[in-house]
């Protein structure tokens, strides 16, 4: 048993895919003959009715219209017929291998919908509406793409294979010298002042701030309502800029901040400044403070309860505590396979590496003293901590962040691939 944190794989089984038991097929062509009018399609062991297809149809045209654009109604009701197949066996995918939408990534995902319409003025009733859509009927949507999300990228990432060539090719590249190169994405809210409003502005801005910090993810409503610069109408958006070619007051301000804040109302000789960091881009140092710990687990079993395991961690503590060694008595008595023949010693490690109640204990020990007993998932553990450094990461984030940007690049066409396997594979039924 290790103290790392488990890594959780997807599996989608091959076998899954094309399959169709008799019952369910014989059962959905029998209602098909019943209610021929209402179902326009069988897809493995699932309907599609007309009823759907006519949603999707009407909210397709009232995107296209705020556009300007037009389509053949033919053409488009193909289109999202294959559209809805494709959704109903990736749910079916998802079905079979118990995948589900929590309540916090639903609304997660509609935070962010919300927050993209108002940044462009609009509000999320009002797209309820246009779409003909109830919150319900609207969060039932929602669900479904969390899902088919989560089965594109538990599909996706198992069919992409990055290699360390390909990644030293990219960093070499004109495109991956580029991406090194640090650059910040800033919004901003911008008052010009005169000598003789100078501090009625600051004091204007700092209400604006104070309002704003309640609500950082509404900042381009903000700024659409109250900046004077001229990006305002783009609620403040400055754009991604390389960080030499920003004012260096700019910087100043902004390189504390994490992604997502703002900073507090700052002159300059032009006016009073609020600016809001969306994102960090290129290379800049991740500096993590770094544990050196030796631990000791004692793992619970059907013949070793709790209580004795707890009994057990408390007196290996003690004898430390009267001088036997650290590394001895791990090496004796650990369940830990992959530390203990080291004498309990898991190396240098960054955070986020370990269990929480694991990381807890490393970070709140003092060095050279040994903790109190505590559980994690895996057992009764002791820890002590040897060493704490200050180590810049960002040579392995780097190399981590590039191989999710070619995985990114390769995406869509893999996605397409896969989609098109997918719906050659399985059993579908068009009844129009």
């Amino acid at each position: 048993m290790s103290i790392y944190k488990k890594a959780k794989k997807v599996i989608i089984k091959a076998s899954y895919i094309g399959l169709l038991t008799c019952v369910p097929l014989i059962a959905l062509q029998a209602q098909a003959n019943e209610n021929i009018d209402g179902i326009i399609a069988i897809v493995k062991d699932d309907i599609i009715f007309a009823q759907e297809l006519e949603q999707k149809i009407h909210q397709a045209k009232i995107r296209l219209q705020a556009r300007n654009q037009k389509t053949d109604e033919k053409r488009l009701q193909s289109q999202l017929l294959d559209a809805l197949i494709l959704e109903k066996l990736q749910l079916s995918l998802a079905k079979q291998n118990n995948l589900v939408a929590t309540d916090a990534e639903i609304d997660n995902s509609i935070a962010q919908t919300k927050a993209q319409l108002q940044s462009n003025g609009a509000s999320f009733d009002d797209y309820l509406a246009a779409q003909n859509l109830s919150q319900t009927q609207a969060r039932k949507e929602i669900e479904k793409e969390v899902l088919i999300s989560k089965v594109q990228q538990a599909v996706i990432s198992q069919r992409i294979n990055i290699t360390d060539t390909e990644v030293d090719n990219y960093l070499e590249s004109k495109e991956g010298q580029e991406w090194l190169t640090p650059r910040l994405h800033l919004g901003q809210i911008f008052l010009p002042y005169t000598a003789k409003n100078k501090q009625q502005t600051m004091q204007k801005a700092q209400k604006i701030y104070r309002d704003v910090s309640k609500r950082t993810n509404e900042f381009g409503v903000f700024a659409q309502r109250f900046s004077q610069g001229p990006n305002a109408e783009k609620g403040g958006d400055i754009g991604i800029q390389r960080k030499e070619d920003l004012p260096p007051l700019f910087v100043e301000r902004v390189d504390k901040l994490a992604v997502g804040e703002i900073t507090q109302p700052f002159f300059s000789d032009a006016g009073v400044h609020i600016l809001a960091l969306f994102d960090r881009q290129g290379a800049e140092p991740v500096i993590v403070t770094q544990y050196k710990v030796r631990h000791i687990l004692v793992k619970p079993t059907d013949l070793f309860t709790e209580e004795e395991a707890q009994k057990k961690i408390n007196e290996l503590r003690e004898k430390i505590i009267q001088g036997a060694s650290f590394a001895t008595i791990a090496q004796e008595y650990s369940d830990d396979i992959g530390s203990k023949l080291d004498g309990g010693d898991v190396g240098w490690s960054s955070p986020g590496v370990f269990v929480p109640a694991f990381e807890k204990a490393m970070q709140t020990t003092a060095i050279n003293t040994i903790s109190q007993p505590f559980k994690s998932t895996f057992g009764w553990h002791i820890l002590t901590v040897e060493g704490q450094r200050s180590k810049d990461i960002f040579d392995t984030v780097k190399r981590s962040q590039v191989r999710n940007i070619i995985g990114q690049q390769r995406f869509q066409d893999e996605l397409t691939i896969w989609l098109k396997e997918l719906r050659e594979s399985s059993y579908v039924e068009i009844l129009i």
